[in-house]
């Protein structure tokens, strides 16, 4: 689904708006990241691949957050992990490292971490001003 600007413009100007969406918890970080492209760099470079990845490696990782911020990268990125990711976007793993390319060089990746990390979230809300 693609949202327009002036879609939600033209929201903004005629109503309020509550879309229900269902959603698995890994679609539930994609909107997120989705939504963060609207208006935010670098989240509005990525590419779908690089987005579900994103989007995988973090719900990955806010399953470990509660063992600490090193033990939860560690388990992240590790060689079961990248396999699992694989294996549920159907990529390989070479392009699975290519996107990792990728993301580092958007600052969301560092080697074997996530720089940027998104909190699990069932409801976005957005406020015009």
């Amino acid at each position: 689904m693609h949202i327009t600007y002036e879609f939600l413009l033209y929201l903004q100007k005629q109503f309020v708006m509550r879309i229900g969406i269902k959603a698995t918890e890994l679609e539930q970080y994609i909107w997120v990241t989705k939504v963060l492209g609207l208006f935010k760099a670098p989240f509005n470079q990525l590419r779908q691949r690089e987005i579900e990845v994103y989007a995988y490696l973090n719900m990955v990782y806010n399953r470990y957050a509660s063992l600490g911020d090193k033990e939860a990268n560690t388990l992240t990125f590790n060689k079961g992990t990248k396999k699992e990711i694989c294996d549920q976007l159907g990529i390989t793993i070479e392009n699975f490292y290519n996107i990792l390319v990728t993301l580092r060089k958007h600052g969301l990746v560092g080697e074997d971490e996530l720089k940027i990390k998104l909190k699990p979230t069932t409801s976005i809300n957005i406020d015009f001003k």
